[in-house]
């Protein structure tokens, strides 16, 4: 658990936060046609408590009433957002994700509610990819003569410049039948999510594909700072189930906190220095590894993934031993 609760804050933090709510603000009321110069100040105030709110997470990592308090912080922000300024649903699973870190914490010796919270975490994730999947439907998706997933590249690329590593030559190639099947594809991918309300089994096959999906976007597309967050999540899922929270050696665990308190504390320092400016990490970063940070933050999250995955293949190949056995 430890090290889930390390990766997943670290990330808040140096990625300034996963949503940027000042500029949200300000990006939604241009598109409304609003002159607006800077953000009202309770929203910067409320990303500074959120951050430290984060700090303290790193420092006390089992603590469950920390993570409590930084959901809810984060809960309020969004409702505001979502009724007052724009919504964007891709930041509900990120978001979450603390209130189940509380929620493991709070049942961690109650297997039967653990159990439950497990399930939880897998059907929230099915819900958000079947909720965006109708979505898709009702759209254009289906329509033969609309590349939805090329404009996209499109789009990224020429109109908003946001570099990635495949969309500079993909936006040469304009073969119908394969774009078209893209589309498919994905809405094949996010409606296969049903399967889990069945058994929960197919959940964690279905994560593979997940997997490919967040490479593709940030491949093609240039965004992870959502999506890494994804694929820490289904490790995390994985994690739970084979309750082996830990992917280093467990006689490492006193190592991994001192590192993890230095790293911490100059990060608090840094942020401190910079007079608690929340993207204080990106302002620090020369500007070629600002561009492809969120790509070596994506890598460890797959590395993570991976463990995790083998982690519970192993665990799911060991037999079941009976009490006439034992």
């Amino acid at each position: 658990m430890r090290l889930f609760v390390f990766i997943y804050y670290l990330f808040y933090v140096l990625s300034g936060g996963f949503r940027h709510y000042s500029f949200d603000f300000i990006f939604s009321a241009t598109l409304e046609g609003m002159l607006v110069l800077k953000t009202p100040a309770v929203v910067s105030v409320a990303e500074i408590i959120l951050m430290l709110s984060a700090f303290a997470a790193l420092f006390f990592p089992l603590k469950k009433q920390v993570h409590l308090v930084f959901f809810t912080f984060l809960f309020f922000m969004d409702l505001y957002f979502q009724n007052q300024v724009k919504f964007m649903s891709c930041f509900i699973l990120p978001h979450f994700y603390p209130l189940f870190f509380f929620l493991f914490l709070h049942f961690k010796d109650k297997a039967q509610q653990r159990e439950l919270v497990l399930y939880s975490a897998m059907l929230f994730v099915a819900v958000g990819y079947m909720a965006s999947c109708v979505s898709k439907a009702n759209s254009v998706w289906f329509n033969w003569s609309d590349t939805v997933i090329y404009s996209y590249v499109l789009e990224f690329y020429s109109g908003f410049s946001v570099p990635s590593l495949l969309s500079g030559k993909l936006v040469g190639f304009k073969n119908q039948l394969f774009w078209k099947l893209a589309d498919y594809s994905v809405l094949t991918f996010q409606c296969s999510f049903v399967l889990v309300f069945f058994r929960k089994n197919y959940f964690y096959f279905i994560t593979l594909f997940a997997v490919l999906f967040h490479i593709g976007i940030m491949l093609t597309l240039g965004i992870g700072v959502v999506f890494f967050v994804y694929i820490l999540f289904y490790a995390f899922v994985f994690s739970a189930t084979t309750n082996r929270f830990y992917l280093l050696p467990v006689n490492s665990d006193k190592l991994f906190s001192t590192i993890g308190f230095m790293l911490t504390s100059a990060l608090l320092l840094l942020f401190i220095y910079s007079s608690f400016n929340v993207r204080f990490f990106n302002v620090f970063l020369p500007t070629p590894i600002f561009i492809f940070a969120e790509y070596f933050y994506t890598l460890i999250c797959i590395l993570i993934y991976g463990f995790s995955f083998y982690q519970w293949y192993r665990f799911k190949q060991q037999p079941i031993v009976t009490p006439i056995q034992a």
